[in-house]
């Protein structure tokens, strides 16, 4: 199994929690503080926070670990750190026990959360020590008491870590962290004694056991107390559940009661659905009679206006043959008028002639008639003057007449030809009516056939009518 990722830079700048983060950072800076001298080797440096920091103050320090995912991370952060950083850190994948140092020596070894991964720590140590120059210290952290996890090798309390001292190392401090425990080893000399259990430690013991035993008191005492509203929220959810499945018989017989009436609701709604489908059927039916209608209608329409057009051709001819005959019959009117005038005049001229004759008839017959010896024969052509007198003046009477029938008949001709005049101009202004309907019904009509709409119905009802002329 591929050992997991450590997290320590995530779990330093808080991404894993601000308390964990506060432990984690007192750990480091103790640490740091303790990693004497300019020459560091950081083992098992995980994403090389600890190296970093003292990379910072000016110390030299190669941080190696295992893991190359874990270098490849310390590395992406040592780039983004000032450059006289970097020339003080490297960063390499390697096996603390395999690697070749070339008589490299070093003021301080960092084993932060190593050695409990380890079989046999004290080789681990041993070796540390050959490598560390004069007055070196091996900087020691690790995880306090039970800790569950797969890679422990094994727990450490305190008789664990004071073990470790041998003929060429000691303990010189014991840090205690909480759940963590750190401890600084020297080589051993004349003026370095071991460390052993004293008073000091055994306080420092009894304290931290006591504050972890209160937080797994407080831990307990917290889940207990969840526990037990855990058991009240399920005694409530169980009550609940009996009240559920009383009422849920009473909402099923409900619910069972909903879906009679639903069922014949929709009943009721298929019913509706065929009777607006056999409407739909009927429209369709009406729809297509429309169509048809429509069809014959605009065929009908240019049938009728041709007709129209015909007939109004005729009647365009009739009249105009009528004005015709009646300009003739105007024009030999006014012939005959011209004729009766002419011939009024000479009567006139006659008449008046026969006026002046009549006039010296008269004086003469006056005279006549002052003599008594008048012939009978003058008496006779006297007669014969007032016949002819009384007869010009009965055919001037006439011709009066001749010419006021005349004047009538022409009148009556103007009235005619104006009344010929209303009825073309009224014949005009229906075809153009006629003529403005037939285009807008051509308008429509191609309007409608050019249209989407328009071409899917009338498609539509052609496609029907070939059905139904097929299936007759």
């Amino acid at each position: 199994m591929k050992k997991p990722l450590d997290r320590i830079t995530e779990a330093y700048f808080g991404d894993m929690g601000d308390a964990f983060a506060e432990k984690v950072r007192d750990r480091i800076h103790w640490v740091c503080e303790n990693a004497k001298g300019e020459s560091i080797l950081d083992v098992g440096c995980s994403q090389g926070i600890t190296s970093i920091l003292l990379g910072r103050e000016g110390k030299m320090v190669l941080g190696i670990d295992l893991l190359q995912e874990a270098i490849d991370f310390a590395n992406q952060r040592l780039e983004n750190e000032e450059e006289i950083t970097k020339q003080h850190v490297e960063f390499k994948a390697a096996n603390f026990m395999s690697m070749n140092t070339d008589g490299q020596g070093y003021d301080s070894i960092i084993f932060g959360e190593v050695l409990e991964h380890i079989t046999d720590p004290q080789r681990f140590l041993r070796k540390a020590t050959s490598l560390l120059n004069e007055n070196g210290s091996i900087i020691v952290t690790l995880p306090f008491g039970i800790n569950d996890y797969f890679d422990h090798k094994k727990t450490y309390y305190l008789s664990d870590l004071l073990k470790f001292q041998d003929s060429n190392i000691s303990i010189q401090e014991i840090k205690f962290f909480g759940k963590w425990i750190g401890a600084i080893f020297k080589k051993k000399d004349e003026n370095l004694k071991e460390l052993t259990i004293n008073d000091g430690l055994v306080n420092q013991l009894e304290s931290i056991f006591y504050t972890i035993e209160r937080d797994l008191l407080l831990k307990a005492r917290n889940k207990a107390e969840a526990h037990k509203n855990f058991e009240e929220e399920i005694e409530v959810l169980l009550q609940e559940k009996v009240k559920d499945e009383s009422l849920s018989k009473e909402q099923l017989a409900k619910k069972n009661a909903e879906i009679e009436v639903l069922s014949e609701q929709l009943l009721k709604k298929d019913a509706l659905i065929e009777e607006l489908n056999d409407k739909c059927k009927k429209m369709d039916q009406e729809i297509s009679d429309l169509t048809e209608q429509k069809k014959n209608a605009i065929e009908n329409t240019e049938l009728n206006a041709v007709n129209l057009e015909k007939q109004y051709q005729e009647k365009v001819q009739a009249k105009n043959s009528e004005i015709t005959a009646l300009h003739d019959q105007v024009a030999e009117l006014k012939k005959e008028a011209i004729l009766a005038n002419k011939e009024k005049v000479n009567i006139q001229r006659s008449l008046i002639e026969a006026h002046e004759k009549e006039e010296k008839l008269l004086i003469s017959y006056q005279k006549l008639l002052k003599q008594d010896n008048v012939s009978s024969k003058v008496k006779q052509e006297i007669e014969m003057k007032d016949r002819k007198i009384k007869q010009l003046k009965d055919n001037e009477k006439a011709l009066n007449k001749r010419i006021n029938m005349i004047e009538k008949y022409a009148i009556l001709a103007k009235k005619e030809k104006i009344n010929v005049q209303e009825d073309l101009y009224k014949a005009y202004e229906k075809e153009e009516r006629l003529l403005g309907s037939y285009e807008r019904l051509l308008k429509k009509y191609k309007a409608l056939s050019e249209s989407k709409l328009g071409q899917i119905t009338l498609a539509y009802w052609r496609k029907r009518r070939r059905k139904r002329v097929g299936g007759k």
